[in-house]
């Protein structure tokens, strides 16, 4: 889908089945408009015939509009009613379409936008719907009023409406030299939002570090900054908002009462001008103000939606998976990097010069030191980063070439941090997907989940994130996962650095009795009794191979590796 035609459709996505209501609510504020003239009609009947004295027919109009004034209150609740029933479609809409667009996308455009939408589902939509739709209502209704109102002023007397139509300039004026500058404003709360929802959840993913390093007031600080930005550019838009709304007020006051001194002078010199007529003109006079308050005001919040939308609609399209690159199947022979260069910034290489040559059903071990590049290779293999110099092939191949929903198909990943549903053992393992009782049974007991299942059964539920779990039970069901994808490639990412030792080389043992898998594991474990079931280690040392080989040939090099081990062992 073009960036256009998402756009459209992130546009139209909020109205899309909501016509009706829509339609529904804008009827009912037409109700309540033609009520609020004919409140004012008969306002000036009640005071005219105060004044002149008609006490039958004072009577019979305020029993007129005591009826007309129920009518308004029940129409007023159905009004609010249908309004906030036009809302919860809209956003269940609008949020369910968006996060459908984002599960289409693939890995590496998710994680270089997931603060933008995460603000666009929250802090963008309730823009929307506040600062937007809300005013598209009241815009529409004001027109039509607005229309009306005319048409009963020029009915009661042409002259003074000519009046307060030239002594509406002043307003009119004010609208049009203040009405764009929200946009902006609205532009940059979005954006500082965006940045705080991204500091809140780096923090937040980061909070056992924060703790075990007792650096809760670096967490302080930083989260302290980016909610003040965030709100400092709420509050500066609430203050330009306010101050529009205060000169367009003071512009409409003076107008008003500009038609009540020259109106004044009407009832006092002219037969024709009464008082309660007066008194119509100046109510009417507010409803042939409002489209001019309203209306700046929806342009402005038609602009700023626009920019979020293009903001949206830009990052849901980039990077999209093309239909014309190539379909890889299971893996026949090898991955191989060859002489691969990559660089997050321009200023230093994190992998410099790497060749590799990971052959289909063996075990591989990537060690070093943090920040060695260890975790990219991982990534590149799963064409997260496809900014590399050099060439990496799946069966010769090259990854760049290769469409990447084929690759999640064919290379599965195992992280340190497990993603967990708050759902039961069995979903968690199957991702609710169809699979037979044979092969959720041997994935249970390939990943040693046997015990888990035994004691607390399928459906047990392991709590939002796992928590009901332990971490050696959530690194098993990520390996099951794996089992019944049914993937002829396994990337372990420091899949067992969260355990104890003892844990960890359980979960490494499982990983290794996978035989007839193609396994490349980034480990910071060096107990012998793993490595040397390891079919090669490779050694990386600040972006570069140093060494590779069995654990005992590397061992027996003394260099880089038994350092490691040494230190590590």
């Amino acid at each position: 889908m073009s960036n256009v035609s998402k756009k459209n459709e992130l546009r139209h996505v909020y109205m899309a089945n909501n016509k009706l209501v829509f339609t529904i609510n804008l009827l009912l504020r037409l109700t309540l408009g033609f009520g609020n003239l004919l409140l004012s009609y008969l306002l000036m009947l009640v005071i005219d015939m105060a004044v002149s004295g008609e006490r039958e027919g004072l009577i019979g109009t305020v029993y007129i509009s005591i009826v007309t004034e129920i009518v308004y209150i029940i129409a007023y609740y159905f009004m609010r009613y249908s309004f906030s029933t036009f809302l919860k479609r809209g956003s269940l809409q609008y949020k369910n379409t968006v996060f459908k667009m984002i599960l289409d996308k693939n890995i590496r455009a998710v994680e270089n936008s997931r603060a933008l939408y995460l603000s666009a589902i929250t802090n963008d939509l309730t823009l929307m719907e506040t600062t937007y739709y809300e005013k598209v209502f009241i815009s529409i209704n004001s027109l039509v009023i607005f229309v009306m109102s005319l048409a009963v002023m020029f009915y009661n007397n042409v002259l003074l409406t000519i009046i307060s139509i030239a002594l509406m300039l002043l307003p009119l004026i004010v609208s049009i030299l203040t009405g764009n500058k929200l946009a902006m404003n609205e532009k940059k709360v979005s954006q500082k939002n965006e940045e705080f929802v991204s500091v809140l959840k780096d923090l937040l993913d980061g909070f056992s570090i924060l703790k075990t390093y007792r650096v809760e007031k670096n967490a302080y600080d930083q989260f302290d900054n980016a909610n003040r930005a965030v709100e400092d550019a709420k509050y500066n838009r609430r203050i330009l908002a306010k101050l529009i709304d205060l000169l367009s007020d003071f512009a409409g006051t003076i107008a008003q009462f500009g038609l009540f001194l020259i109106g004044a002078f009407f009832v006092v010199d002219s037969q024709e001008v009464t008082v309660g007529m007066l008194a119509l003109f100046l109510q009417l006079m507010n409803y042939i103000l409002a489209p001019l308050n309203v209306i700046p005001n929806v342009i402005s919040a038609k602009k700023s939606v626009d920019v979020l939308t293009e903001k949206l609609s830009k990052a849901l399209d980039s990077e999209d998976s093309d239909e014309s690159k190539i379909k890889i199947g299971k893996l026949k022979n090898n991955i191989r990097f060859d002489d691969v260069t990559f660089s997050y910034d321009e200023n230093k290489n994190v992998l410099q010069n790497v060749s590799l040559n990971f052959e289909k059903g063996k075990s591989y071990a990537l060690v070093g030191m943090s920040g060695c590049g260890k975790s990219t290779i991982l990534n590149l293999i799963m064409g997260i980063n496809p900014d590399y110099s050099g060439k990496i092939t799946y069966d010769d191949v090259e990854i760049k070439d290769i469409d990447l929903e084929s690759i999640y198909k064919n290379i599965s990943l195992v992280q340190q941090k497990v993603f967990m549903f708050n759902d039961t053992i069995k979903n968690n393992i199957t991702l609710y997907r169809n699979v037979s009782d044979k092969d959720l049974n041997d994935a249970i007991d390939k990943s040693g989940l046997r015990g888990l299942v035994d004691s607390k059964g399928l459906d047990y539920l392991c709590g939002e994130g796992g928590i009901n779990l332990s971490g050696g039970e959530q690194q098993r069901i990520a390996i099951a996962r794996s089992l019944l994808s049914n993937t002829e490639v396994i990337l372990f990412d420091e899949a067992t650095s969260a355990l104890d030792n003892t844990t960890g080389n359980m979960i490494m043992k499982t990983i290794l009795a996978m035989k007839s898998t193609t396994r490349i594991m980034v480990t910071h474990q060096y107990q012998r009794e793993i490595l040397s079931e390891i079919d090669e280690i490779i050694v990386l040392k600040n972006g570069v191979i140093i060494e590779s080989g069995s654990f005992e040939e590397l061992l027996d090099k003394k260099g880089y590796f038994y350092s490691l081990y040494t230190i590590g062992d």
